[in-house]
């Protein structure tokens, strides 16, 4: 069996990279959000916001709500549980743990999804990729250990998000195949909303027009990293994207920094370096193969 070949690496990558920056900023937001709200609450705004924005875009297009019709609802439902589960728990970790912490166990997640994807995509991952791979999970190894600011509890809660959220991108991929990536989006938003919601008679607090803005922003920023990492993971396996998600540690670590004073140790740095080398390197072996593939196809046919 052959290796998923990837069109166009270079709009992947960067595909990637930005939705890296969105997803963070969901987070940072989420957590500033969180010091006045329940979870439930930041993630019901999370997909609420998120569903508004991407069903405005929707109404935009020529096609409209027809873009929605779709022969797949269970596993859009599957997508929606997954997901919803995972960015419940990511954003509850983020409040257990210094955002570099939960950020570096979070990424975990890449690792997982290409042992997923063997099983259940059916996917090769050659020893290039899995080299790339192995290489950023060292670099998360050594991120995690640096602050000594969370616990037993939070390294937990960190994984198990981790790992609802490598289920949920499996689910991306699945769908990738035949849904346009506005649907898929839209129902994941939706159907966490609608999850989040039936939980609000026990955990809604009124919002202060700061926190109100907090809770906008969660939601903005999560359906436009949405929407990039869907396209990416439509346009590329998932063994390949892997390396290039565990980047987002550098924007956490940044933020941390920045708004809780949680100084990146040396640690975090060396382990950044590592994992922006392994996304690196995936990526260069991706368009060496690519280049070796079109010239053999130029002989073939020229």
């Amino acid at each position: 069996m052959s290796v998923t070949p990837v069109a166009r690496p270079l709009r992947v990558f960067l595909m990637m990279l930005g939705s890296g920056v969105l997803m963070t900023l969901m987070v940072v937001f989420a957590r500033l959000a969180a010091a006045d709200h329940s979870i439930i609450e930041v993630t019901f705004f999370r997909n609420f916001i998120g569903a508004l924005a991407l069903g405005a875009l929707i109404l935009s297009r020529p096609d409209r709500f027809t873009i929605l019709k779709t022969k797949r609802p269970f596993d859009h439902l599957l997508r929606g549980i997954a997901g919803i589960i995972g960015i419940t728990l990511n954003f509850w970790a983020a409040t257990l743990l210094p955002l570099a912490d939960a950020a570096a166990l979070f990424f975990a997640m890449p690792l997982m999804v290409t042992v997923l994807a063997i099983p259940f995509l059916k996917e090769t991952v050659n020893w290039q990729r899995w080299l790339s791979v192995i290489v950023g999970f060292i670099g998360i190894l050594i991120i995690a250990r640096p602050t000594g600011g969370g616990d037993a509890f939070g390294v937990t809660v960190a994984l198990c998000g981790a790992f609802g959220t490598a289920l949920s991108v499996i689910m991306v991929r699945k769908l990738g195949a035949s849904e346009p990536e506005n649907r898929t989006v839209f129902y994941f938003f939706l159907l966490g909303a609608l999850i989040a919601a039936a939980f609000l008679p026990w955990y809604w607090t009124m919002p202060t027009w700061e926190s109100l803005a907090y809770l906008v922003c969660t939601g903005l920023a999560g359906a436009g990293g949405q929407i990039l990492l869907t396209r990416a993971y439509a346009e590329a396996p998932a063994g390949y994207l892997s390396s290039f998600s565990y980047i987002g540690i550098v924007y956490s670590s940044f933020f941390g920094w920045l708004l809780w004073d949680e100084l990146p140790t040396l640690a975090v740095i060396l382990g950044a370096a590592i994992v922006i080398a392994a996304g690196l390197m995936n990526y260069t072996l991706e368009k060496t193969r690519m280049r070796k593939a079109e010239a053999e196809v130029e002989v073939t046919y020229g």
